[in-house]
Formats: structure tokens, C-alpha cells, sequence
């Protein structure tokens, strides 16, 4: 038994943590063409963490990404993906 008699345990939310991920408006930024996100502007997570979650987005809505990452900003557009 991993827990070794413990259980976890339900507490208050912590100060400082959000309900919920801000919500960007990936349907519009999906259409295909290029974008440029920067960071403290249009996102507030790490540069690679926006990243990655275009990828994410991409990928839930049936498409693939390509991006460039170039100092603060993440360049990207979602393409039809490929088979």
C-alpha cells in the first residue's frame, strides 16, 4: 500500500492560484493563418509552456502546428494535418 494508511486530504484553495487556465480564443487563432503571441501581452504562462499548448490546441482540434519561438513570442499557425 503506497500510501501507507494515509489519505489525501481536501483543503481550501490556495491564495495566488487561479480557478481555471485563461482562456485564449484558439478557434480564431486557428484559422490558418500566422500569428505572433507574446508573452506578458497575450499569455501569461512560459514562453515554452504557450508552446506547447498550441501544439495541444492544434492537435484537440484535429489539426497540427507549426511554430517558431522568437525571443518573448511564439510565431504559429494550425495546418490541415498531414496522414
Amino acid at each position: 500500500m503506497l500510501h501507507n494508511g494515509h489519505m489525501a486530504e481536501r483543503v481550501e484553495q490556495p491564495e495566488g492560484i487561479r480557478d481555471q487556465a485563461p482562456n485564449y480564443p484558439w478557434d480564431e487563432w486557428g484559422d490558418g493563418a500566422w500569428w505572433r503571441c507574446t508573452w506578458g501581452r497575450d499569455f501569461v504562462c512560459s514562453v515554452p509552456g504557450f508552446r506547447a499548448s498550441v501544439y495541444q490546441n492544434a492537435r484537440a482540434r484535429g489539426r497540427a502546428a507549426q511554430t517558431r519561438v522568437e525571443g518573448h513570442s511564439v510565431i504559429f499557425r494550425f495546418v490541415p494535418k498531414e496522414d
